[in-house]
């Protein structure tokens, strides 16, 4: 079972950033059927998270919204940082629609198989958070 720490951190900007994840952008139907078959590969089931696009609009509201310091940053960031960035690109999927869906994959085997089971339900911009890098799997 994995610290739910590693789906709800932030970073010390205040921007979410789940650590040992592979994240994803998927249609919602494509969302729950990548999910059924993570699942059926022997993935926990709290290893993995699923927000719609409302649940990541809100999110992103309820960051934007709580004011301080880590907000004024977070808008800087935002507005010095292109649409592709990998901070910006699951904001900008959930406001077309699509869903995110984080999975827990400590490890280079874990990674290559979520990478698999998304690639073949349709995922887009498939990314593994690291401790200190974020790399690119699509």
């Amino acid at each position: 079972m994995v610290d739910q720490q590693h789906f709800e951190r932030d970073d010390i900007l205040g921007n979410w950033y789940p650590v040992d994840c592979v994240v994803a952008l998927l249609s919602t139907d494509d969302a729950r059927t990548a999910i059924e078959t993570l699942q059926a590969s022997g993935i926990e089931p709290q290893n993995i998270r699923h927000w719609t696009s409302k649940q990541m609009l809100a999110q992103v509201d309820e960051k934007e919204e709580s004011g301080g310091i880590k907000s004024i940053f977070r808008s800087l960031q935002r507005g010095l940082t292109d649409d592709s960035g990998a901070l910006n690109v699951y904001e900008q999927g959930a406001r077309y629609g699509q869903d995110v869906v984080a999975v827990y994959a400590p490890n280079e085997q874990a990674r290559a198989g979520v990478h698999k089971i998304l690639s073949a339900h349709l995922a887009s911009h498939i990314k593994y958070f690291g401790k200190f890098a974020i790399t690119d799997l699509s």
